[in-house]
């Protein structure tokens, strides 16, 4: 169906910021914030705490609301404006907030695309279309988002270009899985009369 391949193509921007961040923040936080090595694994653990976090709040508040889609668009909007605020701001705290805010944001939206595929699809075809979106499209995003991220900071000496790059692959994502809503509607509609 068209929304499968809406919420593959999202998903590889979602995937893409995701193991980009698991991967270069490390190395951000020690070439472009200056933090040591094991200040920036201390200074990880309240983000990749809130990624966590992320993960289950927003499968939570997705079941609340009855909209997956709704919640995803969100969460990836709201991404956008906490990588620009983690490239101005500059306190300490500051940089914390936007990346707890970054992670949170994203992992939800991950989780959640993941589950959508459960309410659009049949059971017969679910193992397949999960693997070929988490594996063939959330890894391949995994793969070129990071190249991305190091390739760009080897031009500029700054990770700017590659969190920008990351800002605009989530403004595509957030207009791909705005497509979804009326097929998660039709789907919900679907199951009720059954």
């Amino acid at each position: 169906t068209p929304a499968y391949w809406l919420i593959c193509c999202s998903f590889f921007f979602v995937a893409g910021v995701y193991f980009t961040n698991f991967s270069w923040l490390p190395g951000y936080l020690v070439m472009e914030r200056g933090l040591s090595g094991l200040d920036s694994g201390m200074t990880l653990v309240l983000p990749y705490s809130a990624a966590a976090l992320g993960a289950l709040s927003g499968g939570a508040i997705a079941d609340r609301l009855g909209n997956r889609a709704l919640v995803v668009v969100v969460s990836i909007a709201l991404t956008v404006p906490a990588i620009y605020g983690l490239l101005v701001l500059e306190g300490r705290g500051a940089m914390i907030a936007m990346l707890c805010l970054m992670l949170f944001l994203n992992a939800s939206a991950v989780t959640v695309l993941i589950v959508l595929l459960f309410d659009l699809l049949p059971a017969e075809v679910i193992g397949v279309a999960v693997a070929v979106n988490s594996g063939l499209f959330g890894g391949t995003g995994g793969i070129v988002g990071p190249i991305v991220m190091g390739w760009s900071f080897d031009l500029t000496g700054s990770f700017a270009m590659g969190f920008t790059a990351m800002a605009a692959g989530l403004v595509v994502a957030a207009v791909l899985t705005s497509f979804v809503f009326k097929h998660e509607r039709r789907a919900g509609m679907e199951k009720r009369r059954k």
